[in-house]
């Protein structure tokens, strides 16, 4: 396939640009990874939608003027993240304070919604090529900030993780959940695998509590996303327990092994830093609660 094939581009990132393709179809064409990359997010996509998820359907692997690509269903709509954005901004516009901005409408009910929509995948049990244990052992083994000897904590905290064959979306940040009128669709699909679903849980949690430094906010946003890092995953909690009625107390098991998995990316070094040294906290902390490990 040629570039001048494709439609206008629509999206670009890091690691891929997305173009039009036809009707109801996207073509992602990668700059980085090469063709392991895009066979990977291939896989992934089709292993997510043979498990009844809200994915974007895969159609086929090709190549654009010798760049891995893959041909995939168009997904319409604003994303959680850029509604979040906009309605902060009108808010600040029109002098609302903080308290109020969070117990909108708006806000309570993308909370409810990530909620609702992680529980229904949750009901859908799978047995994918990638467990949530192996995804957190690839991600702490990865990780290029700890020491062998935090490496090796962190890998025998997770080996102590319940197993599972729940069907987990791996990273559910706001960026990720689609509105297009009355319907919520979910995409990047790279990191799903089956198990435990306290997975998703912990990482919307901890991406939440992490959101102030995830990227270059403008400082009123930062500031409030500081100051409510804490309640937005107390609703999700809240929310995620009265949908379907299961224990979330072992959430905290989870803590260290997400967030070793989650400094591997584009972070921004505040970020790494700030995860770094609550991660390094958290091992500290162990043997008084744990025992020597």
């Amino acid at each position: 396939m040629r570039m001048k094939e494709l439609g206008k581009l629509i999206g670009s990132g890091a690691a891929a640009d997305v173009y039009e393709c036809g009707a109801g179809k996207v073509c992602k064409v990668y700059k980085t990874g090469g063709h392991g990359a895009a066979s990977y997010e291939f896989g992934k996509l089709h292993e997510a939608h043979k498990c009844g998820a809200l994915a974007p359907r895969p159609y086929s692997l090709t190549d654009v003027d010798g760049r891995p690509a893959i041909i995939m269903e168009r997904v319409e709509g604003v994303s959680f993240l850029q509604e979040l954005i906009a309605f902060l901004d009108s808010c600040f516009a029109r002098g609302l304070g903080n308290q109020e901005i969070f117990g909108s409408e708006i806000i309570q009910n993308q909370i409810e919604i990530t909620a609702s929509t992680l529980a229904q995948f949750h009901r859908h049990k799978c047995s994918m090529s990638e467990t949530s244990k192996i995804a957190l052992q690839r991600g702490c083994q990865s990780n290029a900030y700890l020491l062998p000897e935090e490496k090796s904590a962190v890998m025998d905290l997770i080996a102590r993780l319940p197993d599972g064959d729940c069907l987990c979306h791996g990273d559910p940040n706001p960026g990720n959940f689609m509105r297009d009128g009355g319907i919520i669709r979910v995409i990047d699909w790279n990191n799903c695998v089956s198990g435990c679903f306290m997975h998703d849980v912990a990482e919307y949690v901890f991406t939440m509590r992490y959101a102030d430094v995830s990227l270059d906010w403008p400082p009123r946003i930062r500031a409030f996303l500081q100051e409510f890092q804490d309640e937005f995953p107390r609703v999700f909690l809240d929310c995620y327990a009265g949908i379907t009625g299961k224990d979330l107390s072992s959430l905290d098991d989870w803590k260290i092994p997400v967030l070793a998995a989650k400094m591997n990316g584009n972070n921004p070094a505040e970020k790494q830093e700030r995860i770094l040294r609550d991660i390094r906290s958290a091992l500290d902390g162990l043997p008084a609660r744990h025992g020597k490990m």
